[in-house]
């Protein structure tokens, strides 16, 4: 089966390709300059591309841990959502942030990219986060340029607006000052505080592990 064949092979909907994926995997060499044709033309708009051939062809370069896939692979991830979702489904819950890992080149800029982008898909720069935090939990990033980037997000990141987190039903209080100071911590781990009646917020605590509970003591 040549290139092309697996192409067209890896295309058909309503059945897993067996044979393709063999004779891909067994021809890595000839397949990877194929399959990254395959994206370029389709991020370029320059023909017709099945969604299944993406998927597969997708996965098949996370699989080979294929470096030279990583900055197409990061413009992809840039599409819109409902591109996204036709193309790869669950998946862009379930494996991209595996995918992207797995294709890394030491270069961390198009995963800060994707999730800097206010235009990328929510899930997908949600997912490249976790990504983020595979690359330093494996070595592959430094522990401190990862923490000044998620500080830097914290306050640039896109949309600051109509951002939601989630507050268990003890996990807020208030003092007894005038100014009415108030307090609480997310499922996620952070603790927030307004000095003001919360006219304005700030991030007290990260990194902790889901808060249950927030007291509060003012001191004479």
């Amino acid at each position: 089966m040549d290139p092309m064949q697996v192409i067209e092979e890896l295309g058909v909907p309503g059945r897993l390709p067996v044979e393709a994926i063999r004779a891909a995997q067994a021809d890595r060499e000839a397949m990877v300059p194929v399959f990254l044709r395959t994206i370029d033309d389709f991020l370029e708009l320059r023909g017709p591309v099945d969604p299944d051939a993406l998927f597969f062809i997708f996965h098949l370069l996370g699989e080979w841990r294929e470096k030279s896939a990583y900055w197409p692979l990061a413009v992809f991830l840039r599409l819109p959502g409902d591109v996204l979702d036709t193309i790869l489904g669950d998946s862009i819950t379930e494996t991209t942030h595996r995918v992207m890992a797995a294709v890394f080149d030491g270069d961390p800029n198009p995963l800060y990219d994707i999730i800097r982008d206010p235009e990328a898909d929510e899930y997908v720069r949600a997912k490249m986060c976790q990504t983020i935090a595979m690359l330093t939990r494996r070595g592959d990033l430094p522990r401190d340029a990862t923490a000044a980037f998620l500080r830097d997000c914290f306050s640039q990141l896109e949309p600051q607006q109509d951002c939601y987190v989630n507050v268990l039903r003890d996990a807020m209080a208030v003092d007894s000052l005038d100014s009415c100071g108030i307090y609480f911590g997310t499922t996620g781990g952070q603790v927030y505080a307004s000095r003001d009646s919360g006219d304005s917020w700030q991030a007290i605590v990260r990194d902790l592990p889901a808060v249950l509970s927030v007291e509060v003591q003012t001191l004479a």
